[in-house]
Protein backbone atom coordinates (compact mmCIF):
# COMPACT_ATOMS: atom_id res chain seq x y z
CA UNK A 1 0.00 0.00 0.00
CA UNK A 2 1.38 3.52 -0.76
CA UNK A 3 1.78 5.91 1.60
CA UNK A 4 -0.29 9.17 0.52
CA UNK A 5 2.54 11.64 1.80
CA UNK A 6 5.73 10.27 0.63
CA UNK A 7 8.63 11.04 3.35
CA UNK A 8 10.92 13.17 0.65
CA UNK A 9 7.82 15.20 -0.34
CA UNK A 10 7.21 16.18 3.73
CA UNK A 11 10.74 16.73 4.36
CA UNK A 12 11.28 19.05 1.41
CA UNK A 13 8.25 21.22 2.54
CA UNK A 14 9.94 21.56 6.34
CA UNK A 15 13.30 21.59 4.85
CA UNK A 16 12.83 24.64 2.97
CA UNK A 17 10.99 26.33 5.55
CA UNK A 18 13.66 25.54 7.96
CA UNK A 19 15.87 27.40 5.70
CA UNK A 20 13.98 29.67 6.06
CA UNK A 21 13.67 30.06 9.46
CA UNK A 22 17.52 28.48 10.33
CA UNK A 23 18.67 31.76 7.98
CA UNK A 24 16.64 34.41 9.59
CA UNK A 25 17.48 32.75 13.19
CA UNK A 26 21.01 33.15 12.57
CA UNK A 27 20.73 36.59 11.32
CA UNK A 28 18.76 37.50 14.29
CA UNK A 29 21.15 35.81 16.55
CA UNK A 30 24.16 37.75 14.71
CA UNK A 31 22.51 40.83 15.34
CA UNK A 32 21.87 40.50 18.72
CA UNK A 33 25.13 39.29 19.51
CA UNK A 34 26.38 42.71 17.70
CA UNK A 35 23.97 45.03 19.42
CA UNK A 36 24.06 43.42 22.83
CA UNK A 37 27.58 41.80 22.79
CA UNK A 38 28.81 38.58 24.22
CA UNK A 39 27.86 39.24 27.37
CA UNK A 40 24.34 40.65 26.62
CA UNK A 41 23.33 37.39 24.42
CA UNK A 42 24.86 35.46 27.37
CA UNK A 43 22.17 36.74 29.38
CA UNK A 44 19.72 35.61 27.14
CA UNK A 45 21.37 32.29 26.94
CA UNK A 46 21.59 31.33 30.34
CA UNK A 47 17.66 31.82 30.71
CA UNK A 48 17.02 29.48 28.45
CA UNK A 49 17.99 26.64 30.65
CA UNK A 50 15.31 27.11 32.87
CA UNK A 51 12.91 28.49 30.31
CA UNK A 52 13.45 24.88 28.77
CA UNK A 53 12.95 22.98 31.48
CA UNK A 54 9.72 24.79 32.38
CA UNK A 55 8.43 24.18 28.72
CA UNK A 56 9.52 20.25 29.01
CA UNK A 57 7.23 20.41 32.25
CA UNK A 58 4.56 22.78 30.94
CA UNK A 59 4.13 20.10 27.52
CA UNK A 60 4.61 16.68 29.35
CA UNK A 61 5.33 14.73 26.02
CA UNK A 62 2.36 15.00 24.84
CA UNK A 63 3.16 16.65 21.53
CA UNK A 64 5.30 13.29 20.02
CA UNK A 65 2.80 11.48 21.59
CA UNK A 66 -0.34 13.09 20.07
CA UNK A 67 1.15 13.27 16.80
CA UNK A 68 1.59 9.30 16.93
CA UNK A 69 -2.19 9.05 18.18
CA UNK A 70 -3.27 11.22 15.24
CA UNK A 71 -1.17 9.06 12.48
CA UNK A 72 -2.86 5.85 13.98
CA UNK A 73 -6.22 6.93 14.36
CA UNK A 74 -5.80 8.88 10.85
CA UNK A 75 -5.08 5.85 9.22
CA UNK A 76 -7.99 3.93 10.53
CA UNK A 77 -10.11 6.68 9.34
CA UNK A 78 -11.04 7.31 13.16
CA UNK A 79 -11.45 10.91 12.74
CA UNK A 80 -13.62 11.37 16.05
CA UNK A 81 -11.02 10.28 18.22
CA UNK A 82 -8.58 12.32 16.59
CA UNK A 83 -10.40 15.42 17.52
CA UNK A 84 -11.31 13.92 20.80
CA UNK A 85 -7.84 14.09 21.43
CA UNK A 86 -6.41 16.98 20.58
CA UNK A 87 -9.27 19.08 21.97
CA UNK A 88 -8.33 17.69 25.28
CA UNK A 89 -4.23 18.11 24.55
CA UNK A 90 -5.10 21.89 23.32
CA UNK A 91 -6.72 22.81 26.77
CA UNK A 92 -4.09 20.61 28.82
CA UNK A 93 -1.24 22.04 27.25
CA UNK A 94 -2.57 25.56 27.99
CA UNK A 95 -3.20 25.40 31.61
CA UNK A 96 -0.32 23.85 32.04
CA UNK A 97 0.93 26.74 30.77
CA UNK A 98 -0.56 29.21 32.53
CA UNK A 99 0.46 27.22 35.60
CA UNK A 100 4.83 27.21 35.12
CA UNK A 101 4.40 30.49 34.00
CA UNK A 102 2.83 31.73 37.08
CA UNK A 103 5.53 29.09 39.09
CA UNK A 104 7.98 31.50 37.60
CA UNK A 105 6.86 34.38 38.78
CA UNK A 106 6.93 33.59 42.08
CA UNK A 107 9.62 31.33 42.83
CA UNK A 108 12.05 33.85 41.91
CA UNK A 109 14.17 34.26 44.60
CA UNK A 110 14.61 30.53 44.72
CA UNK A 111 15.71 30.18 41.23
CA UNK A 112 18.21 33.39 41.78
CA UNK A 113 19.77 31.51 44.77
CA UNK A 114 20.40 27.89 43.51
CA UNK A 115 20.44 28.46 39.91
CA UNK A 116 21.38 31.33 38.32
CA UNK A 117 24.98 32.93 37.73
CA UNK A 118 23.67 36.27 36.85
CA UNK A 119 21.10 37.78 38.24
CA UNK A 120 20.55 40.69 35.61
CA UNK A 121 18.52 38.01 33.72
CA UNK A 122 15.34 38.19 35.84
CA UNK A 123 13.59 40.36 33.19
CA UNK A 124 14.57 37.98 30.67
CA UNK A 125 13.44 35.18 32.34
CA UNK A 126 9.72 36.67 33.79
CA UNK A 127 9.06 37.63 29.80
CA UNK A 128 9.94 33.95 28.60
CA UNK A 129 7.68 32.74 30.90
CA UNK A 130 5.11 34.56 29.79
CA UNK A 131 5.07 32.30 26.24
CA UNK A 132 4.25 29.38 28.43
CA UNK A 133 0.81 29.16 27.59
CA UNK A 134 1.65 29.93 24.10
CA UNK A 135 3.96 27.47 23.48
CA UNK A 136 2.11 25.00 25.19
CA UNK A 137 -1.08 24.88 23.29
CA UNK A 138 0.59 25.52 20.18
CA UNK A 139 2.63 22.46 20.34
CA UNK A 140 -0.79 20.68 20.32
CA UNK A 141 -1.83 21.91 16.81
CA UNK A 142 1.41 21.53 15.52
CA UNK A 143 1.71 17.59 16.92
CA UNK A 144 -1.87 17.57 15.07
CA UNK A 145 -1.08 18.66 11.33
CA UNK A 146 2.29 16.55 12.04
CA UNK A 147 0.30 13.96 12.29
CA UNK A 148 -2.37 13.83 9.39
CA UNK A 149 1.14 14.60 7.56
CA UNK A 150 -0.01 18.42 6.49
CA UNK A 151 3.19 19.84 6.73
CA UNK A 152 2.74 22.87 4.82
CA UNK A 153 0.21 23.87 7.74
CA UNK A 154 2.98 24.07 10.19
CA UNK A 155 5.53 24.94 8.03
CA UNK A 156 3.75 28.67 7.41
CA UNK A 157 2.92 29.06 10.82
CA UNK A 158 6.86 28.78 11.34
CA UNK A 159 7.72 31.05 9.14
CA UNK A 160 5.44 34.01 10.18
CA UNK A 161 6.32 33.04 14.10
CA UNK A 162 10.07 33.33 12.84
CA UNK A 163 9.22 36.36 11.44
CA UNK A 164 7.67 37.78 13.95
CA UNK A 165 10.54 36.89 16.97
CA UNK A 166 13.00 38.13 15.10
CA UNK A 167 11.21 41.78 13.98
CA UNK A 168 10.13 42.50 17.47
CA UNK A 169 12.97 41.31 19.09
CA UNK A 170 15.35 42.82 17.44
CA UNK A 171 12.97 46.34 17.81
CA UNK A 172 12.47 45.38 21.26
CA UNK A 173 16.32 45.12 22.35
CA UNK A 174 17.38 48.49 20.27
CA UNK A 175 14.78 50.45 21.96
CA UNK A 176 15.59 49.13 25.65
CA UNK A 177 18.84 49.31 25.43
CA UNK A 178 19.48 52.72 26.55
CA UNK A 179 17.93 51.30 29.75
CA UNK A 180 20.47 48.70 30.45
CA UNK A 181 22.08 45.15 29.01
CA UNK A 182 19.39 43.70 30.94
CA UNK A 183 16.43 45.68 29.85
CA UNK A 184 17.49 45.21 26.30
CA UNK A 185 18.38 41.14 27.06
CA UNK A 186 14.48 40.51 28.05
CA UNK A 187 13.26 42.97 25.23
CA UNK A 188 14.96 40.67 22.50
CA UNK A 189 13.47 37.43 24.55
CA UNK A 190 10.02 39.25 23.74
CA UNK A 191 10.24 38.08 20.39
CA UNK A 192 9.48 34.88 21.44
CA UNK A 193 5.97 35.87 22.83
CA UNK A 194 5.18 37.95 19.71
CA UNK A 195 6.11 35.26 17.91
CA UNK A 196 4.36 32.26 19.00
CA UNK A 197 1.02 34.08 19.51
CA UNK A 198 1.40 34.86 15.56
CA UNK A 199 1.84 30.93 14.88
CA UNK A 200 -0.75 30.08 17.40
CA UNK A 201 -3.65 31.98 15.69
CA UNK A 202 -2.90 30.93 11.89
CA UNK A 203 -2.80 27.28 13.39
CA UNK A 204 -6.03 27.38 14.94
CA UNK A 205 -7.47 28.89 12.55
CA UNK A 206 -6.96 26.32 9.97
CA UNK A 207 -7.73 23.69 12.46
CA UNK A 208 -11.09 24.95 12.99
CA UNK A 209 -11.65 25.71 9.31
CA UNK A 210 -10.50 22.08 8.55
CA UNK A 211 -12.93 20.39 10.84
CA UNK A 212 -15.34 22.55 10.21
CA UNK A 213 -15.33 21.42 6.48
CA UNK A 214 -15.24 17.52 7.41
CA UNK A 215 -18.06 17.87 10.17
CA UNK A 216 -19.93 19.32 7.35
CA UNK A 217 -19.38 16.75 4.69
CA UNK A 218 -19.51 14.20 7.16
CA UNK A 219 -22.73 15.41 9.37
CA UNK A 220 -23.72 12.01 11.06
CA UNK A 221 -19.84 10.51 11.60
CA UNK A 222 -19.85 12.07 15.44
CA UNK A 223 -19.44 7.96 17.12
CA UNK A 224 -15.78 7.30 18.59
CA UNK A 225 -14.32 3.87 17.41
CA UNK A 226 -14.59 1.73 21.37
CA UNK A 227 -10.78 -0.02 20.34
CA UNK A 228 -9.33 3.62 20.89
CA UNK A 229 -9.54 3.57 24.19
CA UNK A 230 -9.51 6.77 27.13
CA UNK A 231 -7.45 9.45 25.47
CA UNK A 232 -4.94 10.42 28.65
CA UNK A 233 -4.43 6.50 28.80
CA UNK A 234 -3.59 6.12 25.66
CA UNK A 235 -1.58 9.92 25.37
CA UNK A 236 0.22 8.94 28.49
CA UNK A 237 2.05 5.34 27.42
CA UNK A 238 3.73 7.11 25.52
CA UNK A 239 4.01 10.99 26.86
CA UNK A 240 5.66 9.51 29.56
CA UNK A 241 8.52 8.47 28.30
CA UNK A 242 8.90 11.18 25.82
CA UNK A 243 8.03 13.45 28.73
CA UNK A 244 11.37 11.63 30.78
CA UNK A 245 13.75 12.33 27.90
CA UNK A 246 13.06 15.67 27.14
CA UNK A 247 13.07 16.73 31.08
CA UNK A 248 16.38 15.09 31.23
CA UNK A 249 17.56 17.07 28.52
CA UNK A 250 16.48 20.46 30.53
CA UNK A 251 18.31 19.16 33.90
CA UNK A 252 21.31 18.88 31.88
CA UNK A 253 20.98 22.38 30.32
CA UNK A 254 20.62 23.71 33.94
CA UNK A 255 23.42 21.93 34.88
CA UNK A 256 25.44 22.78 32.63
CA UNK A 257 24.85 26.22 33.22
CA UNK A 258 25.69 25.88 36.84
CA UNK A 259 28.84 23.98 36.20
CA UNK A 260 30.15 26.01 32.95
CA UNK A 261 30.23 29.45 34.56
CA UNK A 262 31.97 28.04 37.39
CA UNK A 263 34.42 26.10 35.68
CA UNK A 264 35.66 29.54 33.78
CA UNK A 265 35.78 31.16 36.67
CA UNK A 266 37.71 29.21 38.43
CA UNK A 267 40.02 29.16 35.35
CA UNK A 268 40.73 32.48 35.80
CA UNK A 269 37.72 34.92 33.90
CA UNK A 270 35.76 37.36 35.64
CA UNK A 271 31.58 37.22 35.94
CA UNK A 272 31.46 39.11 33.01
CA UNK A 273 33.99 36.99 30.88
CA UNK A 274 32.09 33.81 32.06
CA UNK A 275 29.06 34.84 30.78
CA UNK A 276 30.69 36.05 27.62
CA UNK A 277 31.92 32.82 26.92
CA UNK A 278 28.99 30.92 27.98
CA UNK A 279 26.93 33.01 25.77
CA UNK A 280 29.25 32.53 22.85
CA UNK A 281 29.56 28.70 23.20
CA UNK A 282 25.29 28.41 23.37
CA UNK A 283 24.72 31.06 21.38
CA UNK A 284 27.62 31.44 18.65
CA UNK A 285 29.46 28.23 18.76
CA UNK A 286 25.74 25.70 18.83
CA UNK A 287 23.63 27.99 16.46
CA UNK A 288 26.51 27.17 13.65
CA UNK A 289 26.89 23.32 14.31
CA UNK A 290 22.88 22.83 14.38
CA UNK A 291 22.67 24.85 11.29
CA UNK A 292 21.79 21.15 9.81
CA UNK A 293 19.02 21.34 11.62
CA UNK A 294 17.29 22.37 8.75
CA UNK A 295 17.58 18.81 7.44
CA UNK A 296 17.86 16.67 10.36
CA UNK A 297 14.52 18.24 11.65
CA UNK A 298 12.40 18.23 8.65
CA UNK A 299 13.44 14.22 7.88
CA UNK A 300 12.80 13.44 11.89
CA UNK A 301 9.31 15.23 12.10
CA UNK A 302 8.11 13.48 8.46
CA UNK A 303 9.99 9.86 9.70
CA UNK A 304 8.01 9.38 13.28
CA UNK A 305 4.24 9.77 11.52
CA UNK A 306 5.24 7.84 8.53
CA UNK A 307 7.36 4.74 10.30
CA UNK A 308 4.46 4.67 12.90
CA UNK A 309 2.00 4.46 9.88
CA UNK A 310 3.85 1.50 8.28
CA UNK A 311 4.53 -0.20 11.58
CA UNK A 312 0.67 -0.23 11.81
CA UNK A 313 0.48 -1.70 8.61
CA UNK A 314 2.98 -4.08 9.24
CA UNK A 315 5.02 -3.14 6.30
CA UNK A 316 8.64 -3.47 7.88
CA UNK A 317 10.13 -3.29 4.15
CA UNK A 318 8.99 0.52 4.04
CA UNK A 319 10.65 1.39 7.70
CA UNK A 320 13.77 -0.01 6.58
CA UNK A 321 13.63 2.07 3.57
CA UNK A 322 12.86 5.01 5.17
CA UNK A 323 15.07 5.11 8.15
CA UNK A 324 18.58 4.31 5.91
CA UNK A 325 16.80 7.17 3.29
CA UNK A 326 16.55 9.66 5.96
CA UNK A 327 20.19 9.10 7.19
CA UNK A 328 21.50 9.38 4.01
CA UNK A 329 19.36 12.62 3.28
CA UNK A 330 20.49 14.45 7.03
CA UNK A 331 24.55 13.27 6.42
CA UNK A 332 24.27 14.77 2.93
CA UNK A 333 22.94 18.02 3.76
CA UNK A 334 25.52 18.41 6.87
CA UNK A 335 28.45 16.84 5.63
CA UNK A 336 29.51 20.18 3.42
CA UNK A 337 28.41 22.85 6.74
CA UNK A 338 30.54 20.21 8.67
CA UNK A 339 33.76 20.78 6.37
CA UNK A 340 33.18 24.58 5.79
CA UNK A 341 33.05 24.99 9.71
CA UNK A 342 36.14 22.42 10.48
CA UNK A 343 38.15 24.45 8.01
CA UNK A 344 36.71 28.44 8.44
CA UNK A 345 35.66 28.67 12.36
CA UNK A 346 37.57 31.71 12.68
CA UNK A 347 36.28 33.78 9.37
CA UNK A 348 32.75 31.90 9.53
CA UNK A 349 32.10 33.58 12.96
CA UNK A 350 33.76 37.03 12.01
CA UNK A 351 31.54 36.73 8.69
CA UNK A 352 28.36 36.17 10.51
CA UNK A 353 28.52 37.16 14.22
CA UNK A 354 31.66 40.10 13.96
CA UNK A 355 33.26 37.82 16.48
CA UNK A 356 37.25 38.14 16.56
CA UNK A 357 38.06 36.15 19.86
CA UNK A 358 39.81 32.29 19.17
CA UNK A 359 37.12 29.96 17.83
CA UNK A 360 39.26 26.87 17.19
CA UNK A 361 37.66 24.49 19.31
CA UNK A 362 34.81 24.67 16.69
CA UNK A 363 36.49 22.36 14.90
CA UNK A 364 35.85 19.93 17.53
CA UNK A 365 32.31 20.50 18.02
CA UNK A 366 31.71 20.31 14.32
CA UNK A 367 32.79 16.83 14.03
CA UNK A 368 31.02 16.09 16.52
CA UNK A 369 27.84 17.68 15.31
CA UNK A 370 27.30 14.52 12.62
CA UNK A 371 26.37 12.56 16.19
CA UNK A 372 24.60 15.01 16.71
CA UNK A 373 22.56 14.44 13.45
CA UNK A 374 22.22 10.82 13.58
CA UNK A 375 20.95 11.17 17.30
CA UNK A 376 18.18 13.18 16.04
CA UNK A 377 17.07 10.96 12.98
CA UNK A 378 17.49 8.16 14.83
CA UNK A 379 15.36 9.53 17.85
CA UNK A 380 12.68 10.64 15.52
CA UNK A 381 12.59 6.49 13.86
CA UNK A 382 12.62 4.81 17.66
CA UNK A 383 9.78 7.04 18.78
CA UNK A 384 7.97 5.92 15.22
CA UNK A 385 8.77 2.24 16.13
CA UNK A 386 7.02 2.76 19.46
CA UNK A 387 10.64 2.55 21.23
CA UNK A 388 10.66 5.48 23.60
CA UNK A 389 11.89 3.60 26.66
CA UNK A 390 15.38 3.31 24.28
CA UNK A 391 15.31 6.92 23.58
CA UNK A 392 15.02 7.66 27.23
CA UNK A 393 18.04 5.17 28.30
CA UNK A 394 20.15 6.03 25.25
CA UNK A 395 19.64 9.79 26.82
CA UNK A 396 19.90 8.79 30.02
CA UNK A 397 23.48 7.25 29.80
CA UNK A 398 25.33 10.03 27.31
CA UNK A 399 24.22 12.96 28.97
CA UNK A 400 25.51 11.87 32.26
CA UNK A 401 28.45 10.86 30.60
CA UNK A 402 28.99 14.52 28.93
CA UNK A 403 28.18 16.21 32.69
CA UNK A 404 31.30 13.94 33.89
CA UNK A 405 33.24 14.95 31.01
CA UNK A 406 32.67 18.26 31.65
CA UNK A 407 33.78 18.24 35.28
CA UNK A 408 37.20 16.14 34.24
CA UNK A 409 38.30 18.13 31.21
CA UNK A 410 37.40 21.63 32.49
CA UNK A 411 38.28 20.93 35.86
CA UNK A 412 41.87 20.54 33.95
CA UNK A 413 42.37 22.77 31.17
CA UNK A 414 41.15 26.38 31.00
CA UNK A 415 38.99 28.00 28.02
CA UNK A 416 36.32 26.25 25.84
CA UNK A 417 37.99 23.91 24.41
CA UNK A 418 37.70 21.04 27.03
CA UNK A 419 34.07 22.06 26.54
CA UNK A 420 33.92 20.79 22.81
CA UNK A 421 35.58 17.56 23.66
CA UNK A 422 33.07 16.82 26.23
CA UNK A 423 30.27 17.65 23.84
CA UNK A 424 32.26 15.64 20.79
CA UNK A 425 32.50 12.77 23.01
CA UNK A 426 28.90 12.50 24.17
CA UNK A 427 27.45 13.24 20.68
CA UNK A 428 29.22 10.23 19.15
CA UNK A 429 28.06 8.45 21.98
CA UNK A 430 25.10 8.78 21.89
CA UNK A 431 25.08 7.97 18.21
CA UNK A 432 26.20 4.48 18.70
CA UNK A 433 23.74 3.60 21.64
CA UNK A 434 20.68 4.45 18.63
CA UNK A 435 21.89 3.27 15.85
CA UNK A 436 22.91 -0.48 17.46
CA UNK A 437 19.15 -1.18 18.10
CA UNK A 438 17.80 0.75 15.63
CA UNK A 439 18.62 -2.04 12.59
CA UNK A 440 17.76 -4.71 14.84
CA UNK A 441 14.16 -3.41 15.60
CA UNK A 442 13.37 -3.39 11.79
CA UNK A 443 14.71 -6.69 11.25
CA UNK A 444 18.30 -5.78 9.16
CA UNK A 445 21.80 -5.72 10.22
CA UNK A 446 23.29 -3.63 7.08
CA UNK A 447 23.63 -0.03 7.74
CA UNK A 448 23.02 2.25 4.92
CA UNK A 449 25.97 2.84 2.19
CA UNK A 450 27.33 5.76 3.09
CA UNK A 451 30.55 6.17 1.09
CA UNK A 452 28.52 8.69 -0.81
CA UNK A 453 28.31 11.29 1.17
CA UNK A 454 31.79 10.38 2.72
CA UNK A 455 33.50 10.78 -0.47
CA UNK A 456 31.96 13.26 -2.22
CA UNK A 457 32.80 15.54 1.65
CA UNK A 458 36.55 14.72 0.86
CA UNK A 459 36.13 16.00 -2.78
CA UNK A 460 35.09 19.25 -1.14
CA UNK A 461 37.87 19.49 0.97
CA UNK A 462 40.26 18.91 -2.01
CA UNK A 463 38.68 21.78 -3.97
CA UNK A 464 38.84 23.78 -0.77
CA UNK A 465 42.60 23.66 -0.59
CA UNK A 466 43.27 23.22 -4.27
CA UNK A 467 41.34 27.01 -4.83
CA UNK A 468 42.93 28.42 -1.57
CA UNK A 469 46.29 27.17 -2.81
CA UNK A 470 45.91 28.61 -6.19
CA UNK A 471 44.33 32.04 -5.65
CA UNK A 472 45.20 32.79 -2.04
CA UNK A 473 49.04 34.14 -3.60
CA UNK A 474 46.98 36.24 -5.78
CA UNK A 475 45.91 39.08 -3.42
CA UNK A 476 42.55 38.50 -3.16
CA UNK A 477 40.68 40.39 -0.40
CA UNK A 478 39.48 38.36 2.62
CA UNK A 479 35.68 37.90 2.46
CA UNK A 480 35.29 36.73 -1.43
CA UNK A 481 38.50 34.05 -1.27
CA UNK A 482 36.60 32.93 1.31
CA UNK A 483 33.65 32.59 -0.36
CA UNK A 484 35.09 31.59 -3.81
CA UNK A 485 36.79 28.18 -1.59
CA UNK A 486 33.40 27.78 -0.15
CA UNK A 487 31.52 27.96 -3.41
CA UNK A 488 34.02 25.73 -5.15
CA UNK A 489 33.88 23.02 -2.51
CA UNK A 490 30.04 22.69 -2.44
CA UNK A 491 30.08 22.93 -6.25
CA UNK A 492 32.25 20.07 -6.28
CA UNK A 493 30.49 18.46 -3.61
CA UNK A 494 27.10 18.45 -5.52
CA UNK A 495 28.35 16.98 -8.71
CA UNK A 496 30.37 14.34 -6.89
CA UNK A 497 27.54 13.31 -4.97
CA UNK A 498 25.01 13.00 -8.11
CA UNK A 499 27.52 11.65 -10.00
CA UNK A 500 28.14 8.41 -7.18
CA UNK A 501 24.81 7.98 -5.93
CA UNK A 502 22.06 10.18 -8.11
CA UNK A 503 19.38 7.90 -6.53
CA UNK A 504 19.62 9.23 -3.24
CA UNK A 505 16.44 11.30 -2.99
CA UNK A 506 14.36 8.68 -4.94
CA UNK A 507 11.17 7.48 -2.00
CA UNK A 508 11.20 4.47 -0.74
CA UNK A 509 8.71 2.22 -2.45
Amino acid sequence: MPVKRPLVRGTIILGSVNLYNRCLGVFSQAMAVRLLGTQGYGLYQLSMPIFTLCLVLATAGIPPALTRLVADESSRRNLPAVYRAVRWSFWALALLGVVFAVLIAFSWPLIARFQLADHRIRGCLLVLGCSLPVIAAASSLRAYFQGVQRMGVPALAQMLEQTTRVAGGLYMAYYLLPLGIGWAAAGYASGVVMGEAVGLLLMLAVYCLQRGRQAASRPGDNTVSRSTGPVTDRIAHFAAPATLNRLLSAVVLNIEAVLIPRFLLQGGCSPEQATALYGQFMGVALTLITIPGISTLAVSANLLPAVANARARGDTAYIEKAASQGIKIVLALSLPITVVLCRFPQEITHLVFGLSDDMSYLRVLALGGVGLYLIQITNGILYGLNRPRRVLVNTTFYSLVRIALICVFMSRGSGLLPLAWAYLFSYLLGMLLNIAPLYSCIGSGRPPRLSSSLAAAGFMLLAIESVGLYFGQSGYPAVPLLLLMIGAGLTVYGITLLLRDYHLLRRPS
